[in-house]
């Protein structure tokens, strides 16, 4: 028989209520606007800086 090889498993973090709404309005890709993350923000009424640090969670993640 062969060896199996370990395969790193990277850990995806449970996807909440705000992280479905947030990948929902990226879908159709960034709002053409000088500050398309701050745009998104307002609509989720979040910060801009709540929007990137999901999107950075979610990048290392790699959910998205």
């Amino acid at each position: 028989m062969g060896v199996i090889e370990s395969v790193p498993v990277r850990t995806v973090p449970a996807l909440d209520a705000g992280d479905r709404s947030l990948l929902a309005l990226l879908q159709d890709g960034l709002p053409l606007v000088a500050r398309p993350y701050q745009e998104i923000a307002e609509h989720l009424g979040w910060s801009e800086s709540e929007v990137l640090w999901r999107l950075r969670r979610l990048q290392s993640a790699g959910v998205v």
